[in-house]
Parts: structure tokens; sequence; C-alpha cells
């Protein structure tokens, strides 16, 4: 199901791509617009980033432990495991979710169909 969502979803960024291509440079073909690699300079950055960030336990982690290392020095972290016991795990699935996503990305674009 995860992969069918994940389709779906590069699926609608294509399309979102092509349709930014069409308004921006619209006088580039497709072959010369990826030549030159504009497709990347309109992707959300979730779709092309490296992940390279520190991540911790949250329920192995004292207060003192986090605040030395990472407040204190404004360090980035992922704290992991703090969900765990939370209604929302069995409450949300993947399948509302994405309804709830589909919905506010509708939204969006037609926002965005009226302010241009």
């Amino acid at each position: 199901l995860f992969n069918l969502l994940q389709l779906n979803m590069e699926k609608k960024l294509h399309k979102r791509i092509n349709e930014v291509r069409a308004k921006v440079r619209s006088e580039l073909s497709v072959s010369e617009w990826q030549s030159l690699r504009l497709a990347e300079r309109f992707c959300l950055d979730g779709f092309l980033c490296v992940d390279n960030i520190e991540r911790i336990d949250g329920l192995q982690c004292s207060v003192e432990e986090f605040v030395l290392p990472y407040e204190s020095k404004s360090c980035p972290v992922l704290i992991t495991n703090l969900q765990c016991g939370w209604a929302a795990h069995e409450k949300w699935t993947v399948e509302k979710l994405y309804r709830n996503i589909a919905i506010n990305f509708s939204n969006v674009e037609k926002m965005m169909t009226v302010i241009s």
C-alpha cells in the first residue's frame, strides 16, 4: 500500500514539475529542461535531500544528556520513540493520512490557481 501511495505522489510530483516547466520555461523541450537540471530547482527539498541528521532515542536519553550536547549548542537532532503509546498509532492509518494529504494538496492547488 505504501508503495502505491508513493507512486501516486511521484506521479503528482512529475505532473507538477511539467506544469512549472510549461509556465516558467515553456520555450524549453523536456530534454533541454532535464539537461539543465531545472527540475531539481523546482522540486520540494524533501524529495532531494540527503538525511544525515543524528538521531537519539527519547526513551533512553535523559534531559541532562540532551541539554549539554544538543540544546546548549543549538545542534539539530531527531528525537525518536517519544510517540510510543500515543492514541494516534491506533487512530491514524496510512489510508486516512493519505486522504487528508490528498484533500489538502487539492486545496493548495486551488488556492495557487486563484492567486496566479
